[in-house]
């Protein structure tokens, strides 16, 4: 397991941003206020590991997903892309509108996962 906090977060940075989670929502459904989640996000709280596991948990991701030593994070986007590709297949050209709109769809969807 990681032991070194500024890594975990740099970790939990990287995961969050990548898959554009907004942080006061993820404040929210953590029962913490914006201002002390972006504490715990910048290091200012020193129990990182804990907020390492709460956030995963959150998420759905396993409590020690930021934490691990192979900690990998590849963002979703080539799923994305696969699914783009048969739309786009099936469907003939995706106009840059319907990808903005695909775009969209997966955002909602994270927000079903977050949510539920």
């Amino acid at each position: 397991m990681a032991s070194n906090p500024q890594m975990i977060l740099d970790r939990i940075n990287l995961y969050l941003d990548g898959e554009g989670f907004k942080k006061e929502r993820l404040a929210k459904r953590l029962g913490k206020s914006t201002s002390a989640f972006y504490a715990n996000l910048s290091g200012k709280n020193q129990k990182v590991a804990q907020f390492a596991v709460e956030l995963a948990e959150v998420l759905g991701l396993p409590p020690s997903y930021f934490i691990e030593e192979d900690f990998k994070y590849v963002r979703e986007e080539a799923a994305q892309i696969g699914l783009v590709a048969s739309i786009a297949f099936s469907a003939g050209e995706l106009s840059e509108e319907g990808r903005q709109g695909l775009e969209q769809i997966g955002k909602i969807c994270d927000l079903v996962n977050i949510y539920s």
